[in-house]
């Protein structure tokens, strides 16, 4: 149908290897394709997420907010219930909207919730559940404090092999967590 046309070309768009140029007009258009299908189809739910993603990548943090919360995570695992990545990944993507719109306590909450639902899976599917932690080490390296979330991101850092992978952020948190008032 059209809806899924337009979210098509819209995934054309976001998946474009110049989309993060400066001045690119491939992050929008994918934008203005998304928001279009979800315009013809109200209950695309594929299509309200990446309006998300593209609000989040043009840091547009609270029509992302607005856009993670709107997304139906319950229907789109139905509709593949493989996407268990997806939900973990929006869930952590909510953590730093509300960080970045100054909502901390929110964001913990979020963090904390995240971070309990990945301990609790088996390593095989943690590590191929979990793409990345890029939006947990942000937010514990520039918007929180919070010794205990650093500390239970650097275990899951360490568990799912991503000790390399975030080495200069793992130093700055480090860094953070010595100078810890007792």
């Amino acid at each position: 149908d059209d809806a899924d046309i337009f979210f098509r070309q819209g995934l054309l768009y976001y998946n474009h290897p110049a989309r993060h140029e400066p001045q690119s007009p491939y992050q929008r258009k994918a934008l203005r394709c998304f928001e279009h299908a979800h315009a013809l189809q109200p209950n695309h739910q594929m299509a309200i997420l990446y309006q998300a993603h593209c609000y989040h990548d043009l840091g547009v943090w609270q029509l992302a907010y607005q856009a993670y919360l709107a997304a139906d995570m319950d229907s789109i695992l139905l509709q593949n219930p493989a996407w268990l990545w997806r939900k973990l990944k929006r869930d952590e993507q909510l953590a730093l909207c509300a960080a970045k719109l100054g909502n901390t306590q929110e964001s913990t909450q979020r963090l904390e919730q995240l971070f309990d639902e990945i301990e609790a899976l088996e390593d095989e599917q943690a590590t191929y559940d979990v793409v990345n932690l890029d939006e947990a080490v942000e937010i514990l390296c520039t918007c929180s404090s919070s010794f205990q979330l650093m500390q239970r991101l650097m275990q899951l850092l360490k568990r799912l092999g991503f000790l390399e992978r975030y080495e200069q952020e793992i130093h700055e948190m480090t860094k953070k967590m010595s100078h810890k008032p007792e």
